[in-house]
């Protein structure tokens, strides 16, 4: 794969403050407008080279011998010939080669600004009482694909959109440390260039052979959220949230039929109609200091935890075999994660230790009498630990350790249909671990900031 890209932006912010009077010691509103241009240009080819083995004659049916004979003899040099045994030979195809471009202009304009001011009850400063952010995103992207089919056909894509993006953010402040939060966005989720290409391509880890869709639509999501914030001191905050969000066209990977066999399974994305996904979030940050106990008062913990609805709309043709109501492919059910954090800065030592785990997850989208292949929940933790030396304590040594229990990643099928999944009765489509990941580093700071 060969691949260039550029991209630039630009960005303009300007402040206006109104009603503000010294002499008066009276606080004036502060508008911000932002307004910015962004482009991006990307070029791709990428060619794959199919080699493998043949005969090497059609003498070779005279030693039906060597096709059964053991893996670790019939690849033996004496076999590899183009008279009685095997031969390597290319077969690359003008599938297997595609040449793609991305171009994308954007901009956008974005105002804040505050409306009502009220006097703190805790440090008696003025806040204000609502501050809103209004703004919108105009993006035109044309992206562009060549290729061809197995069979000769030439594949031309040609996905040229304007989007327009609009946003909003509303806070308001029921006290100077209390606030409620409501927003709006929308977003869109492009293909990529893999997704839309039709060649083949096959999947060492996961055994599978992989195929793009060249009729894939770019999918637009609808995102609303409401949330309450509450900040007891600086570092802590307690806040409890709602979201909602529409999908239309999402984008999901699907099981081929009739394509592989000996275990090779087959995969290519589609687009369902629509999907919808709403839950509750609730997140906890707390400091331990007032605990009376050296460790404990250095120490800090977040705690984070959603649970999730998903529900997707499928096509006429995607529904032959289907369950008519499933979640969205990546979508977990329930989600948390939980952090401890111990920094101690007269010893120069910080100690953090995190901790993840979701509920299972649809993989793979199923077809006719192939259910769908869920990850099932694994417990990960990570470890991160900074020592600080030298005399000017301008020596960081770090140690990150990703994935510490290892534990096995698994995806499994509803064999039975129950609607259960047994990670001893269900099917077992792939189980692997992928390791424990540590670094080491050391950083050295050589001068010293400038205090302003």
């Amino acid at each position: 794969m060969r691949e260039h890209a550029i991209a630039g932006a630009v960005n303009y912010e300007h402040k206006i403050t109104i009603g503000e009077s010294k002499e008066e010691k009276k606080d004036g509103y502060t508008f911000t407008v932002k307004v910015g241009t962004y482009v991006e240009s990307k070029e791709r080819e990428f060619g794959v080279r199919n080699i493998g083995y043949k005969y090497g004659n059609v003498a070779i049916y005279q030693h039906p011998e060597i096709l059964s004979a053991p893996i670790d003899s019939i690849f033996i040099p004496e076999n590899i010939n183009h008279d009685s045994g095997f031969a390597i030979d290319e077969d690359t195809k003008k599938a297997d080669v595609y040449i793609a471009t991305n171009q994308m202009m954007a901009g956008y304009a974005l105002a804040v600004f505050p409306i009502g001011k009220f006097k703190g009850q805790h440090d008696e400063m003025n806040h204000e009482r609502i501050r809103m952010s209004m703004g919108v995103r105009a993006e035109k992207n044309v992206q562009q694909l060549n290729s061809n089919r197995i069979n000769g056909d030439t594949v031309i894509v040609n996905n040229d959109e304007l989007r327009i993006l609009p946003s909003v953010n509303i806070a308001f402040n029921l006290t100077d440390r209390m606030l409620i939060r409501t927003a709006y966005g929308k977003t869109v989720n492009r293909p990529e260039f893999r997704e839309i290409a039709p060649l083949y391509f096959f999947d060492f880890i996961n055994n599978s052979i992989n195929a793009g869709n060249d009729s894939l639509k770019t999918a637009t999501i609808d995102n609303l959220d409401l949330r309450w914030e509450f900040y007891p001191r600086n570092g802590e905050n307690i806040t409890i949230g709602a979201f909602y969000k529409r999908f239309v066209n999402p984008i999901e990977m699907y099981f081929v039929a009739g394509i592989g066999g000996s275990g090779v399974r087959s995969f290519t994305w589609a687009n369902a109609v629509e999907a919808t996904s709403y839950g509750v979030e609730i997140e906890i940050r707390k400091k331990l200091d007032s605990v009376d106990v050296p460790v404990i008062r250095n120490l800090s913990v977040v705690a984070n935890a959603a649970y999730i609805f998903s529900e997707i709309t499928l096509t006429d043709q995607q529904i032959v075999g289907q369950d008519t109501k499933r979640p969205m492919m990546g979508q977990s059910p329930w989600i948390a994660n939980l952090g401890l954090y111990y920094q101690n800065d007269s010893i120069g030592f910080q100690f953090n230790v995190m901790y993840n785990i979701i509920g299972p997850r649809v993989v793979v989208a199923g077809i006719l009498d192939v259910p769908e292949i869920y990850e099932m929940p694994r417990h990960q933790v990570d470890l991160s630990i900074v020592k600080t030396l030298g005399k000017r304590k301008n020596i960081d040594l770090r140690l990150n350790v990703i994935d510490l229990l290892n534990q096995e990643n698994l995806l499994l099928q509803d064999k039975s249909g129950d609607g259960q999944l047994d990670r001893i009765a269900d099917n077992r489509m792939a189980s692997f671990k992928r390791g424990t990941y540590a670094t080491i580093g050391i950083t050295m700071r050589l001068l010293e900031p400038k205090q302003k």
